[in-house]
């Protein structure tokens, strides 16, 4: 048995019959492509894991509030205000949890959070209302203002169709004749 390079990824059942001695990692067993893990390599592999999704939550977390926050400062920028109550609220609750073991007495409990997720939309929708109204004077202003519309009267008169006829066509029977096993007209024209 010879000793391996870097470790490798393996199909291997990592709990062997044979035991590697505690100065080796890896066994080399006939078929070079099947690497027999040790107890305590499987045990440092599981703790990796573990510690990588406890990063990866907080790590998610924490792009998930600066996400909201962007959408948030975005949706007012482009006056969604609505949309910008929604992610307002979620980006929020985000920051109460964050902060919430240095400020217990925040309940982020859902009846308690969503009467303020509501007025925080509401809010949203009162501002949307607002510029609606705003933008409705300004066009009812400009049609004050623009020049007056020239109105001609014209009228049209419109007849019935008259139904159209049938159109037959008047076709001469072809007399065909057969020549050399080919059938063509009688006076050889089409």
């Amino acid at each position: 048995m010879r000793r391996l390079g870097p470790p490798c990824f393996s199909l291997a059942w990592p709990f062997s019959a044979l035991r590697a001695s505690a100065d080796t990692t890896y066994y080399y067993v006939g078929n070079p492509y099947i690497l027999l893990w040790t107890l305590g390599d499987v045990m440092w592999l599981l703790l990796a894991i573990v510690i990588w999704a406890f990063f990866m939550f907080y790590w998610l977390a924490f792009m998930g509030t600066l996400w909201a926050w962007l959408n948030v400062l975005l949706s007012l920028l482009q006056g969604h205000f609505i949309r910008a109550g929604f992610w307002f609220a979620a980006g929020g609750w985000m920051l109460m949890w964050w902060f919430h073991d240095e400020h217990p007495e925040q309940d982020l409990g859902f009846d308690k959070f969503v009467p303020w997720a509501l007025t925080w939309m509401a809010l949203g929708g009162c501002l949307t209302f607002v510029v609606w109204v705003i933008k409705r004077k300004m066009a009812q202003a400009e049609q004050v203002q623009a020049e007056p519309v020239l109105e001609i009267p014209v009228s049209f008169e419109v007849e019935e169709p008259k139904p159209r006829r049938r159109r037959t066509r008047k076709s001469k029977p072809i007399l065909m004749v057969e020549r050399n096993g080919v059938f063509v007209p009688a006076n050889g024209e089409w």
